[in-house]
């Protein structure tokens, strides 16, 4: 009989997640996580807690995990076990983030312990591990040059990776993710996509074809670009003062958290035909994504750290609190980090003078513009972005730009509304509520 999983995120004792710079720099940590990763990448689509069953689970190929059913969609096939535009969005990637970490950890601790020289401190390293975030937030900026280098160089420089003490340079895990023979065979879709040709996972791929790569270039411009938007966003969820409002609104409105999260994911992935990232079967597969939920994660807890307001109680499957039971994680039982053995730090204090930048005149006071946009969600079968421009003088805009992601670089361009679409709508019950 196959054992039950149960999530239980890293053991005791509680201890923080870092921001993924901080994280960088606390070289035994990082490095033991590279080699976990690397380690989690490995392992074979069979094993239930590979990397590939792990990411699936958000996703395609649809199918049980760990002997628990998906749920169905309205032709009674299975779909994803993911809930998006709906009230328990972020509650539910909790224990997912959370489980991602208990597998990275365990690694990470078994590779730890082959350490001979300072071996103490690789255990203590190890024992203190938990799942970094990015903070694409950060008032510093979204995208410094090391982090650049962390998402696509082919390779990383850790502290030893062997006995001999010695840096190494290894396979980068957060640059890509290769798919292994067979593990694309249930990509395929309904209306196809480029992702079942795609050997490994991509960010503005270069082409719809096996041979496409990540374009870096137009990642660092769309991020920079469109950076202070995002940090701007995320400040205002402070004065969100109810849980629907705050979490997901069924994507009703632009300034929840799960509208945040769906831009970042167009951000990463890429707004016109993305990769991975941008498509919701797919993503979990991005390594990124890992590092953004853990985001989405730290902001959920901060808005609830103000508001003492959580979303109502719900199983969260597929993932079980007990080992001989089916039993799940429910909303209520997770409202604090803690449950999973991990916390964050204090929030970065709102730097002097930043928020006269976006119009901020006081603490309790935003002049800000504001369009209210109308539209039907899966029109288009999939991701798409409707770009805003203000002029005075009628200032042509290209109708046919030999690049789409030069409309962003127009001296009048304002801002975007990029929807995060379930490209599969037609088998998704809460798609089609949410349609309008």
């Amino acid at each position: 009989m196959t054992s039950k999983v149960k999530t239980t995120g890293a053991p005791l004792p509680v201890k923080p997640r870092l921001e993924i710079k901080e994280f960088m720099a606390n070289k035994k940590q990082f490095s033991l996580y590279v080699q976990a990763l690397n380690t989690l990448y490995s392992e074979l689509k069979t094993e239930v807690l590979s990397y590939f069953s792990l990411s699936k689970i958000h996703g395609r190929p649809f199918g049980p995990w760990n002997n628990v059913d998906p749920p169905l969609n309205p032709q009674g096939q299975p779909k994803g076990f993911c809930v998006h535009h709906e009230i328990q969005f972020l509650t539910w990637h909790r224990p997912y983030v959370a489980l991602f970490e208990q597998e990275i950890y365990k690694r990470a601790n078994s590779i730890a312990k082959e350490y001979k020289a300072d071996s103490e401190a690789w255990i203590q390293a190890a024992s203190d591990l938990r799942q970094p975030y990015w903070n694409w937030a950060d008032p510093s900026g979204i995208l410094p040059q090391a982090l650049l280098d962390l998402f696509f160089k082919d390779s990383v420089t850790i502290g030893p990776a062997s006995k001999d003490g010695a840096e190494s340079s290894v396979s980068n895990p957060f640059c890509l993710y290769h798919f292994k023979d067979g593990e694309r065979d249930g990509f395929t879709t309904d209306p196809p996509t480029p992702v079942v040709d795609w050997p490994q996972t991509l960010r503005y791929p270069t082409s719809k074809g096996p041979e496409a790569r990540s374009n870096m270039t137009k990642f660092n411009t769309m991020l920079n670009l469109e950076g202070d938007r995002i940090r701007y966003d995320t400040e205002r969820l402070s004065s969100l003062t109810t849980w629907k409002a705050f979490s997901s609104d069924g994507g009703k409105t632009t300034n929840s958290l799960e509208k945040i999260h769906d831009d970042m994911h167009d951000l990463i992935g890429g707004i016109f035909d993305g990769g991975h990232m941008s498509r919701i079967p797919f993503a979990a597969f991005d390594p990124i994504f890992w590092l953004h939920h853990a985001q989405i994660d730290r902001l959920t807890d901060k808005w609830h750290s103000e508001r003492q307001l959580w979303a109502p109680d719900a199983d969260h499957k597929p993932f079980r609190n007990s080992d001989t039971s089916d039993t799940f994680w429910n909303s209520n039982q997770i409202q604090e980090p803690k449950s999973f053995n991990y916390e964050y730090k204090p929030a970065m204090q709102r730097q002097p003078g930043w928020g006269k930048e976006f119009g901020l005149v006081d603490e309790d006071t935003i002049l800000e513009w504001s369009v209210r946009i109308r539209y039907k969600a899966f029109e288009l079968g999939g991701n798409f972005s409707i770009l805003l421009f203000f002029t005075e003088d009628e200032s042509p805009i290209p109708e046919d730009p030999h690049d789409r992601y030069d409309l962003f670089l127009l001296p009048n361009y304002i801002g975007s509304f990029n929807t995060f679409i379930n490209p599969e709508s037609d088998e998704c019950a809460n798609c089609q509520e949410h349609a309008n």
